[in-house]
């Protein structure tokens, strides 16, 4: 009866061989390379870290590290040997031969890994492009001058100041998108009689909706301070200015012709040849013996530059 039993056991054996070590590394490697090419769901590939499984023990690796793994616990796989590496059943020099017990593969990243891994890569270069981005921007900005303080002593000095208060506005156009904010950042370079002026309406009690116009309006603001600490009659100050408007011998060209376009972008009425009348008048004689040899332009630009290239 023992007998019998010993030679069917040994014929189910015959028949049903078990699997060696190498075919069983073959198929969990084949298994997790196909596990692998499943598309993983869009919302664990975008989960924090935080939101990780306890049951995820593998360290992170960069990509395609786990390959390099892989091909170490296969082995070299060459057409014609007895198995991966040469080590199958039938090599007598194994000093090893296979007995079924070894540990599986380690270093293959689950689904969720690999879309960790893919999406923290992604953040990184992100912020680090926004960051290259904003430097570079900073870098090339340019500081503008902040206006100098006006205490409405000197007419004169009111209109750079609107000037410089016009530049900031131009170069933060975001940040003066209101009249209102146009109004308090010229208001903050005011002191002097200048800022007493509209320090009753800054610090009145009263309903809002009876303040002045000028509060939330710049150009009633401007209105405001031209009429009260600007010249009373700026046209006819321009015109008594051009009228006497003179360049010294010792004065270089481009001056004079700085201080004559200040002066007449205040005047109107005044034609080109007004002008050019004008500025012909103001000239040194050194300046118009030059110009009457070569003869007098026609217009008042060819005027300043041949008066530019003969003070050269």
């Amino acid at each position: 009866m023992s007998r019998t039993i010993q030679t069917r056991s040994r014929t189910a054996r015959a028949n049903n061989p078990e699997p060696s070590a190498s075919d069983t590394r073959r198929a969990a490697a084949l298994s997790a390379l196909t596990s692998l090419r499943r598309s993983p769901d869009s919302v664990s590939q975008f989960q924090g870290f935080s939101a990780r499984r306890a049951s995820s023990p593998a360290k992170r690796r960069p990509p395609g590290a786990f390959v390099e793994d892989l091909g170490d616990d296969l082995g070299d796989d060459h057409p014609g040997d007895d198995g991966p590496g040469g080590d199958g059943p039938d090599d007598p020099d194994d000093p090893n031969p296979d007995d079924g017990g070894e540990d599986p593969i380690e270093g293959i990243p689950d689904q969720e890994e690999a879309g960790l891994v893919i999406f923290n890569n992604l953040s990184i270069a992100i912020d680090r492009l926004a960051c290259s981005s904003c430097s570079s921007e900073s870098s090339s900005r340019t500081k503008v001058r902040e206006p100098d303080t006006f205490d409405g002593t000197d007419p004169k000095k009111l209109r750079t100041f609107l000037v410089q208060c016009e530049l900031n506005f131009q170069d933060r156009p975001k940040a003066f998108r209101t009249d209102r904010t146009k109004v308090t950042f010229a208001q903050s370079y005011l002191k002097g009689m200048a800022l007493e002026w509209f320090e009753p309406d800054l610090l009145g009690a009263g309903d809002p909706l009876n303040r002045p116009i000028w509060m939330t309006d710049w150009e009633e603001f401007v209105i405001e301070l031209q009429t009260t600490f600007g010249p009373h009659d700026p046209v006819a100050d321009a015109e008594h200015q051009l009228d006497h408007l003179r360049m010294k011998e010792n004065h270089r060209a481009n001056q004079y012709v700085v201080d004559f376009n200040r002066i007449a972008s205040q005047i109107r009425g005044y034609g080109d040849g007004a002008l050019r009348h004008h500025f012909y008048t103001g000239l040194p004689d050194r300046i118009k013996d030059e110009i009457s040899r070569v003869g007098k332009p026609r217009t008042l630009n060819g005027l300043r530059v041949l008066t530019q290239e003969i003070d050269a």
